[in-house]
């Protein structure tokens, strides 16, 4: 592109001195001999001459101008005045209006009007053909604009030096080129002869790039910003500017302090806010490949993600076809924040990784080597397409002290120093077809045998709980103890210490067993984490495309309701199970199902399952029936949905309702805590209110038999 542009000011150079007396000087100058010249006629006139029909003839610039006019004035040198001009160098046209030549004490003052290859030129300036220099600046504007390999080129001036004949330099400055997406101005371009042909060095200023999404060298006729130009066979030599380049991750401001452009590859040294580094990229075979430091709070916002701090490492890309294959290996210290994580920003400093991945239209794969935080290693293979998401992750073998203690500070929370035993090396699989999530695989295996000894919390992290003692663990929940429910609207309390409290072992044994069976099947055997209710999470997140359901034991609920916030964040989740996993070591099944009953919410300022009967079956939780106790149990999830249809008067007339009743009752028969006459008795499944108060059974027979 450059070259171009300098072949083409090197001309206006040279025609600009193409009177009779100006051209002998130039190509004496230039030394080689003088070139033919022939004229139509001659005019002398007073202190001049004038030419009309004025031809030359060279074996480089051939030219023709209607009359030239040279006339002295006070100096020994003449004014030159030439009209209707029209030239030809090479590659190079022009077609001038008028050149005039004025001698000055330096030199030469140059102004001209004219056309090169049908762009506008308007120039005044200065030759000193004894010196060989020339220096040339626009008469009202830019010296040069047009289209120079396609990119729109503006010059300001030009300083050409040709005083050593093996050594000759042009300096273009105030330069702007703009083409596509790519933009550089206010700096300066210096030419030199050398062996590989003009040597371009680019200078000060400054640079920008929008990367698309469809980033790539490209021939300009697309619209997108070429490679450098193959007119140069030496490579262009950057330093010291400062370019900007628009990723798809955001705008990256550097300052090149050196950089050789070739035709088919770069290879720069740069730093950012964050330090040096170095990028290296071959554009026919389409590779880059980039050494140093990333500032990541310049990395957009991402539906609420923001970052501080830095990444270092390599990160290489390679473009083969229609794959794109990067390769990415480094280590992260910076922090991550986003409302869904956690309420504080999360510290990912000292975690490395080492990422290959590999995409071509409608398919992507990420091979996630290795990432190490804390000693302590995994490794993942995503694959996704068009019909399914496949993600197989591993963690080596590992202490559960060791895995819990990588895990940021930010998430474990006021349980950041919990003292866990055991080992834990889990196999994920996870297999997800998109158009129906509800098909989803999720499997776990390997040893996950943690135990958590103590969660070694201080008692400031803990809710405010009148208990009598220490509370720095889970023994507590074994004595008596009153906790204010901070979400209620009205003063509220609950726990063993409250005259609601009702113990296990004086309600119906249907009313327990209708918790279990609508929440958490697998609570018996003692377990604090259920994957198959995790499964069932992702599963109504996914289809749904939002968060409705948390998948968690009766264990984790009573954690969360007892220790933890409402909070729906990957953090209250983490905390939430180790909670649970130290708490069913602790304390008995029989006195957690004791405490949930008595402490989680059925409705609005509705605590605790005593509070819960009266509310909408206007009894104690003592007399409940197995039917009232299924509508306990399934309104958990969402208690305000179960008031709601007790204001409206009905539950759902509804099969869908009637089969989840159904199979609540069921799976109560199934379980022994009633018998078959019992679940007979609970039909029909619907129940009625009026004005708050439940209608009794005999009132709702009548109209609802047909159910």
């Amino acid at each position: 592109m450059l070259r171009t542009a300098i072949m083409t000011l090197a001309a206006v150079t040279l025609m600009t001195a193409l009177g009779t007396w100006g051209l002998a000087y130039v190509v004496d100058a230039a030394g080689t001999r003088v070139p033919p010249i022939a004229f139509s006629s001659l005019r002398v006139v007073r202190a001049g001459a004038e030419l009309t029909d004025v031809w030359l003839l060279h074996s480089r610039v051939q030219a023709r101008a209607r009359g030239a006019r040279v006339q002295w004035t006070r100096s020994v040198r003449p004014e030159i005045n030439i009209s209707g001009l029209d030239a030809q160098a090479g590659p190079v046209t022009a077609d001038f209006d008028r050149i005039q030549l004025r001698p000055t004490d330096e030199g030469w003052r140059i102004e001209g009007v004219g056309r090169i290859q049908g762009e506008e030129v308007d120039f005044q300036g200065q030759i000193d053909l004894a010196a060989r220099t020339a220096d040339l600046i626009g008469a009202s504007g830019p010296l040069f604009r047009g289209q120079v390999e396609r990119a729109d080129v503006q010059i300001e001036s030009m300083h050409l030096d040709a005083s050593d004949a093996h050594e000759p330099s042009i300096r273009l400055i105030g330069v702007d080129a703009r083409r596509g997406r790519a933009w550089w101005g206010g700096g300066q371009v210096d030419l030199t002869r050398a062996p590989c042909g003009l040597r371009p060095t680019v200078s000060g200023g400054q640079a920008w790039y929008g990367a698309g999404s469809d980033s790539g060298p490209s021939d300009g006729s697309d619209g997108k910003p070429a490679g450098p130009s193959p007119a140069f066979g030496c490579p262009v030599r950057v330093s010291d500017m400062a370019v900007q380049v628009a990723t798809p991750i955001g705008v990256r401001h550097l300052q090149v302090h050196a950089a050789d452009f070739q035709a088919d590859s770069i290879a720069a040294h740069a730093s950012g806010p964050e330090g040096a580094g170095t990028l290296v990229a071959d554009i026919d075979r389409q590779w880059v490949a980039v050494d140093g430091r990333v500032d990541l709070a310049q990395l957009p916002a991402i539906q609420g993600v923001s970052t501080t701090g830095a990444a270092r490492g390599h990160a290489s890309i390679v473009r083969m076809g229609e794959t794109t294959f990067a390769h990415v290996r480094g280590q992260v210290d910076g922090q991550l924040e986003h409302p869904a994580i956690a309420n504080e920003p999360v510290d990912l400093s000292g975690t490395t990784l080492e990422v290959d991945i590999e995409h071509r239209a409608g398919h992507l794969t990420i091979d996630v080597a290795d990432v190490q935080r804390g000693g302590v290693h995994a490794s993942a293979r995503i694959i996704a397409d068009a019909d399914t998401v496949d993600l197989k992750a591993h963690l080596a073998p590992t202490t559960c002290q060791a895995f819990w203690t990588a895990i940021p500070a930010a998430l474990r929370g006021p349980y950041a120093d919990a003292q866990l035993s055991g080992e834990i090396a889990p196999q994920v699989h996870f297999h997800l077809p998109r158009a129906n999530a509800k098909t989803l695989t999720l499997v776990w295996k390997g040893p996950s045998d943690c135990v958590v000894d103590a969660l070694r919390t201080h008692a400031d992290h803990l809710p405010a709980v009148h208990v009598s003692g220490a509370r720095d663990d889970v023994d507590w929940l074994l004595r008596d103890f009153r906790m204010p429910i901070q979400y209620a609207t009205r003063p509220v309390e609950v726990g063993p210490g409250t005259a609601s409290y009702v113990a296990i072992g004086q309600m119906p044994r249907w009313v327990g067993a209708a918790a279990i069976v609508s929440e958490d099947n697998s609570f018996n055997r003692g377990k604090a984490l259920n994957l198959g209710l995790l499964r069932r999470a992702l599963m109504f997140n996914l289809d749904r495309g939002r968060y409705v359901y948390g998948g968690s034991t009766i264990p984790q609920q009573l954690a969360k309701n007892l220790f933890l916030t409402r909070q729906k964040t990957l953090a209250r989740k983490l905390q939430e199970a180790i909670v649970a996993l130290r708490m069913v070591q602790v304390v008995p099944t029989r006195r957690i199902l004791e405490l949930y009953l008595n402490c989680i919410e059925f409705a609005p300022n509705v605590y605790g399952i005593e509070r819960a009967a009266r509310h909408y079956f206007q009894k104690g939780a003592r007399r409940l029936t197995p039917k009232e106790s299924a509508f306990l149990g399934i309104s958990k999830p969402s208690p305000r949905y179960a008031a709601a249809m007790r204001r409206r008067g009905s539950t759902p007339d509804t099969p869908h309702f009637r089969e989840y009743m159904r199979r609540i009752i069921e799976r109560m028969r199934k379980r022994g805590a009633i018998n078959s006459a019992q679940a007979a008795a609970a039909r029909p499944f619907r129940i009625r209110w009026r004005a708050g108060r439940k209608i009794s059974q005999a009132e709702n027979r009548p109209q609802d038999d047909h159910l």
